[in-house]
């Protein structure tokens, strides 16, 4: 897993501009919270070809917040970079990802106070600070990022343990603040489950359509799952709090979420992380076929040409089919490759991963095809 990560981080680290020496993923700034009366420092990193002084291009990114940033914040970007970019991979969106490091973890991460508990009330004395944290998100961090980054209102959250916890609580009581949620481990056992049991009665009158949650589960009970989920003591309680959670999704049918959740049996607490946010880009942004009709996908219909090498050309013919997807033939192999739209302009293969998109000029013709989100292929006038 470490191997793994440095490889993602080292892949990432690429130079923004091959005039600059340095290799950088990001920068730190402060920002002065009077909502909890301190300066809190954010990390903050942009996507490699966002040019910082305004190149006039006007695209906007989604953005990901990201708890316990300082923790996670070289791997959620190396993860983001390498599904966003590297090969024509486009799993997830490029996005801005802002990483909060904690001045106070309990007390930001956890929405309600739990009474000190011997040995431990050093860690519970400041607990309940989540409301007030979830308003310097709302009131003070997004609208700052918002002002100073070229951010759309796509909002991802990511939380692992009481950041998970805080992720789930932000999805039930405010729920417009992000669109998509990941909670890794969440800490629903908080409070005796008081916090829990107010989302399981939530549940039954919140709407949540247009918004998307993935669930990490993790191995912290040391049992076969069937037996942890009999079990009724303390050391159980994580991983019994987290299925009764999703045992309650699955149950409640109106609230429309679009969720998941994974069990990992070889990963405890501590390594889940990584490998959540792996399948939670994929589910969370996955690809969904809309229906198109068959005048609609005739406007694409014809022959594209492209130089693989110079000086020789090669063609690619384009037609519809009657069920709702588009053949695209190598007139060089023969291969065919069945492409769903996914906009009005968007086409994805789903068993190669191919994203290909449409240029349309004024007239609403197609033009070109962009393939990978790189090659352009020209429309080849039918004279030709």
């Amino acid at each position: 897993m470490i191997v793994l990560v440095l490889a993602i981080v080292i892949t990432a680290c690429r130079e923004k501009s091959s005039d600059k020496p340095d290799i950088v993923l990001g920068k730190k700034e402060k920002i002065h919270s009077e909502i909890l009366q301190e300066d809190r420092e954010i990390w903050v990193h942009v996507p490699d070809e966002y040019d910082e002084q305004g190149d006039g291009s006007g695209k906007q990114y989604p953005v990901l917040y990201l708890l316990d940033g300082d923790a996670h914040f070289y791997s959620v970007v190396g993860l983001m970079h390498q599904m966003s970019s590297v090969n024509g991979n486009d799993v997830c969106p490029k996005m801005i990802v802002v990483a909060i490091p904690n001045t106070n973890r309990t007390r930001d991460l956890t929405p309600t106070h739990v009474e000190s508990k011997g040995a431990d009330s050093t860690f519970f004395k400041p607990s309940g600070g989540g409301e007030k944290f979830t308003s310097f998100l709302a009131e003070e961090l997004i609208p700052y990022i918002e002002k100073h980054y070229p951010a759309t209102d796509n909002r991802v959250l990511i939380g692992h343990s009481l950041g998970g916890l805080m992720a789930i609580n932000t999805m039930m009581h405010h729920s417009d603040l992000f669109k998509k949620y990941i909670a890794i481990d969440p800490s629903l056992w908080w409070d005796d489950h008081k916090s829990l049991e107010g989302y399981e009665q939530a549940l039954r009158q919140k709407d949540l359509h247009g918004r998307s949650l993935f669930i990490g589960v993790a191995n912290t009970i040391s049992m076969d799952t069937v037996q942890a989920l009999k079990d009724t003591t303390e050391r159980t309680d994580h991983f019994r709090s987290i299925i009764r959670f999703a045992n309650d999704l699955q149950q409640v049918k109106n609230h429309g979420l679009d969720w998941s959740y994974k069990y990992y049996g070889q990963e405890g607490h501590g390594s889940v992380p990584l490998i959540t946010e792996y399948d939670a880009f994929y589910f969370i942004f996955r690809k969904v076929p809309i229906k198109m009709d068959l005048a609609q996908l005739k406007r694409f219909e014809g022959k594209y040409r492209f130089q693989f090498t110079a000086g020789q050309d090669s063609f690619i013919e384009i037609r519809a089919a009657a069920d709702d997807q588009l053949l695209i033939k190598e007139l060089w192999t023969g291969r065919e490759r069945e492409f769903k739209p996914l906009s009005a302009t968007e086409f994805y293969s789903f068993e190669d991963r191919f994203p290909l998109k449409f240029i349309i000029d004024d007239a609403g013709v197609p033009m070109q095809a962009l393939a990978f989100n790189s090659d352009v292929w020209n429309r080849v006038d039918e004279k030709e």
